[in-house]
């Protein structure tokens, strides 16, 4: 099984489409140990070519911080899971954290502060 971390300065950066990199974390999902590590230059800031990216490297799973709606779609599209509010650790951290069921995380799903998006939950007011 292999995970994908957006990755600033050797940790996870909190903020996704901003990485300048990814980590490619291999796990035995088994022993639920890290097995392997490869980081990789990020390819331009384009929701559906970052997706692919990600997926074509083989990734099924994305631990991010913050992701915006658009990214979210573009990698559900591909079949990725992704879980939301990692902390700013090492990105093989992270993935033991997560194997371990110690990953704590806050459930943000933007934190771009910069951007502005509407969140919809349905609810008339």
């Amino acid at each position: 099984m292999r995970f994908a971390i957006p990755v600033l300065n050797g940790r996870l950066n909190p903020h996704f489409g901003r990485s300048p990199s990814f980590a490619f974390i291999d796990v035995d999902p088994e022993k639920k140990q890290v097995i392997g590590q490869q980081i990789l230059p990020a390819p331009q800031h384009d929701h559906g070519i970052l997706a692919r990216f990600i997926k074509e490297n083989g990734a099924a799973v994305v631990i991010a911080g913050g992701m915006g709606a658009g990214m979210q779609q573009s990698l559900a599209q591909e079949g990725i899971t992704i879980i939301l509010g990692a902390p700013t650790l090492e990105p093989a951290e992270v993935v033991s954290q997560y194997l371990n069921g110690t990953l704590v995380t806050a459930g943000e799903t933007c934190g771009c502060g910069g951007h502005h998006h509407h969140h919809h939950d349905g609810h008339d007011h």
